[in-house]
């Protein structure tokens, strides 16, 4: 009856302890991306926006992103939410893209143009 007993003990004892290391997933840092352009859609239902940039070429793209309850949005150092985004802000977003996931990327910060400011600054 001993011998069960301890070999039931050092069974848990390596399920919990020895085995955490070889079964435990394996996490990748994400980088930060960031991108500049021009609001052009926004959907309050799915919590989305989407802006068109210039590429390379060039040539416009656009890429949608995903707002969350942790994206920061900003103008001129003000909290904003959703609502007060508009279609042709110009903005800087700040992103992550899990290279395991199909889902679209996710927008940790909207920062807006601050109001007043020429095209060139660096906002």
């Amino acid at each position: 009856m001993k011998k069960v007993i301890l070999a039931v003990f050092m069974l848990l004892n390596f399920v919990i302890l020895g085995a955490n290391d070889s079964f435990a997933y394996t996490q990748e840092q994400v980088e930060a991306s960031y991108i500049k352009g021009t609001v052009a859609g926004l959907d309050f239902i799915k919590s989305t926006i989407t802006i068109q940039y210039p590429d390379q070429e060039g040539n416009n793209k656009e890429i949608k992103f995903r707002i969350t309850s942790h994206t920061k949005i900003a103008r001129d150092d003000l909290r904003l939410e959703i609502k007060d985004i508009h279609k042709g802000d110009e903005a800087a977003i700040e992103y992550y893209n899990d290279p395991m996931s199909f889902d679209m990327p996710e927008a940790s910060q909207v920062n807006l143009k601050p109001s007043g400011l020429s095209t060139g600054s660096g906002y």
